[in-house]
């Protein structure tokens, strides 16, 4: 089985990070896709893994001023070819659950907690996200919307993120993973879960 994660960006050791970590000891033959990186904040587990970068730490200004080129971001994510990848695993707060699959690839998205606040009130969103371009929470809330349903199956990081995928994304989740050791959904190790989910997703659609 070839195996892609998918991550928003790697620059440090934040819970994000740690269950990309899991997901690399879990398919260690996987290959890591991100919008950029920091290579000095990388961990052991993640410094032997094939990590392929949009190549965006190169813009100026990278990473310190990643939020001016937001509007940027979805179409990096949408840039990346998964062609040939039986399964594709987007751990995410932001944009990497947008991600373009073929129809025979089974899209699993972990969404953490996220920008939630781009959902409540447009003054509110514009404060959080980047108040220097007018008009970019509506433009993320629909990009958004439109990229959820590029999933196939949701497993989320909380509750309140379940909840989250329910009210916006009119979407259910498979479960919300307990990140003890070792990770689980429901009492059922997190690996097993996630062969499952790939194994009724190829049953289920016809491989040409």
């Amino acid at each position: 089985m070839k195996v892609a994660l998918i991550h928003d960006w790697i620059t440090g050791t934040g819970p994000e990070e740690a269950c990309l970590e899991t997901l690399c000891q879990i398919f260690p033959d996987a290959v890591v896709y991100t919008l950029f990186i920091k290579s000095d904040r990388l961990s052991p587990t993640l410094t032997g893994m094939d990590i392929r970068s949009s190549g965006l730490e190169k813009w100026p200004g990278m990473p310190v001023l990643y939020r001016w080129y937001w509007p940027f971001f979805p179409a990096f994510i949408e840039h990346i070819d998964l062609r040939g990848y039986d399964l594709v695993i987007s751990n995410t707060r932001y944009f990497a659950g947008g991600v373009l699959t073929q129809p025979e690839t089974c899209h699993v998205c972990i969404l953490h907690p996220t920008i939630m606040t781009l959902w409540y009130s447009p003054e509110q969103s514009q404060d959080d996200v980047l108040p220097g371009y007018p008009g970019l929470g509506f433009y993320l809330r629909l990009w958004s919307m439109v990229a959820s349903h590029r999933v196939d199956y949701f497993l989320s990081g909380s509750e309140a993120v379940a909840g989250h995928i329910r009210k916006y994304y009119r979407r259910e989740t498979q479960g919300c993973i307990d990140f003890s050791m070792p990770p689980q959904v429901s009492g059922t190790p997190l690996r097993s879960i996630l062969e499952t989910l790939f194994s009724t997703y190829r049953a289920q659609t016809p491989v040409s």
